[in-house]
């Protein structure tokens, strides 16, 4: 990365080293920093997804990556179809009962 901080496939692996060792905002950084250089970059969106649904807790960012995957695969990556939808239930519920709180 640091012979060529545009290099997608290093940013990736480093994203993946981040995450392992437990540093998910230098993960997101990589992620980030790789779609950047190439915003078609699947396997940084799916990262980025990933780590926001899993781990981060940001449902709005991962269902935005999430569907990056899909139409940047020309729909071929059906699997993230489910983790949208589950995404979003989860999160209009989160909705209703904070609205319902407030009330």
């Amino acid at each position: 990365v640091r012979i060529n901080p545009r290099n997608v496939v290093a940013l990736n692996w480093l994203g993946h080293v981040q995450r392992e060792v437990r540093q998910p905002q230098l993960a997101e950084r990589a992620w980030l920093d790789a779609i950047g250089a190439q915003n078609d970059y699947v396997a940084a969106h799916l990262n980025l997804a990933l780590l926001y649904d899993q781990i981060l807790a940001e449902p709005d960012k991962a269902i935005h990556h999430y569907r990056r995957v899909y139409a940047l695969s020309n729909e071929r990556e059906v699997r993230v179809l489910p983790w949208i939808a589950e995404l979003q239930t989860r999160r209009d519920r989160g909705r209703d009962a904070a609205a319902e709180t407030a009330q």
